[in-house]
């Protein structure tokens, strides 16, 4: 498969996948700020259909390299739409913004890393990843989406800020972690859901804040956690739910 039509950034990209480096767009200075990424060139801009057709297989894998799409500082329209396919790549982007949620809906990936960056949304509803699923000091401009996923490995919201649309916020029922949940200084503007959800780690909620004053904030109802619920300088304004949750290590 090949695209004709590639801008000179979007080259760049497809040039380094198969060696899974570095393509860093950034400036290093006062342009990189993520609130003014609507106004980046063609430069910075990335269509998501190439970053889609490279994690598909578009370029065949080179022996003695691992391919994985690594992009910093760069502006990727379209959405980024793997829905219910399988991707034997990484995914990596930091500091990028996205203007449209990315779906990764009943998907099988491997670790996806979408750090620093901004996003309209993310669906990941009934998505499996084997690796680590990281939205570390990411804005998501609207619902995190993980229903039902399931992740043999952890998932990371460190920093991050949930801004939430109708009432929702990080949406993760029945979401199955083999390791930790760290939402450790997360903010949310809404709800985190996290009924019949099963963490065989630990749920890190230290320093969070959770704002949904009129609702449930935070329901946990039937969740199993294996290693602990660790909530200290937590702040929730709203209703926090542990009904029949069963917690194997300490409640902080």
């Amino acid at each position: 498969m090949m695209f004709t039509d590639l801008t000179e950034t979007e080259r760049s990209v497809w040039a380094a996948f198969r060696a899974g480096t570095w393509v860093d767009l950034s400036t290093g200075d006062q342009r990189d700020d993520l609130s003014g990424a609507d106004l980046w060139g063609p430069e910075r801009t990335v269509r998501a259909k190439v970053i889609m057709a490279l994690l598909l297989g578009a370029v065949a894998p080179e022996p003695g390299y691992l391919p994985a799409v690594r992009l910093r500082g760069a502006r990727i329209t379209g959405r980024l739409d793997v829905m219910g396919a399988t991707v034997a790549f990484a995914l990596t982007c930091e500091s990028c913004w996205f203007d449209t949620a990315p779906r990764f809906i009943e998907s099988t990936t491997k670790t996806v890393h979408l750090v620093a960056s901004s996003l309209a949304g993310f669906d990941g509803t009934r998505m499996r990843t084997e690796g680590i699923l990281n939205f570390s000091q990411t804005k998501v401009r609207g619902v995190l989406r993980l229903n039902r996923a399931s992740v043999a490995g952890e998932v990371c919201l460190t920093r991050a800020v949930v801004e939430g649309r109708n009432g929702e916020a990080v949406a993760a029922r029945g979401l199955t972690v083999s390791g930790d949940l760290d939402c450790t200084d997360m903010i949310c503007n809404g709800p985190v859901r996290l009924r019949n959800a099963r963490i065989d780690g630990a749920v890190q909620l230290t320093g969070a804040q959770i704002s949904s004053p009129v609702a449930l904030a935070v329901d946990a109802t039937n969740a199993v956690i294996g290693a602990g619920l660790k909530g200290k300088r937590m702040i929730v304004q709203g209703e926090t739910r542990l009904r029949r949750t069963r917690i194997a290590g300490s409640l902080n």
